[in-house]
């Protein structure tokens, strides 16, 4: 996880405020994530964001382009 926000930070999709990492104009009214409250207890909560299954797919295809992809798509002979 530390990796792929490190990454994507990299290639503009999202920056850190705080705690929490926020995507850019750019990326916030594609639907790409969705952000709820986490009740620590009664008097405290934590926002947390997870990707959709939009986002997701977009994830994959930026990497793609980038030439990330997932190992088990890779061919026998480029893994070795």
């Amino acid at each position: 996880a530390i990796t792929l926000n490190k990454k994507l930070h990299e290639l503009g999709v999202q920056y850190k405020q705080g705690d929490i990492w926020l995507l850019y104009a750019k990326y916030q009214d594609k639907g790409y994530t969705q952000t709820y409250m986490h009740a620590i207890d009664a008097e405290k909560s934590k926002p947390h964001t997870k990707w959709t299954q939009q986002g997701r797919l977009f994830i994959y295809d930026l990497l793609k382009g980038e030439g990330i992809v997932p190992t088990i798509e890779r061919d026998y002979e480029e893994v070795k």
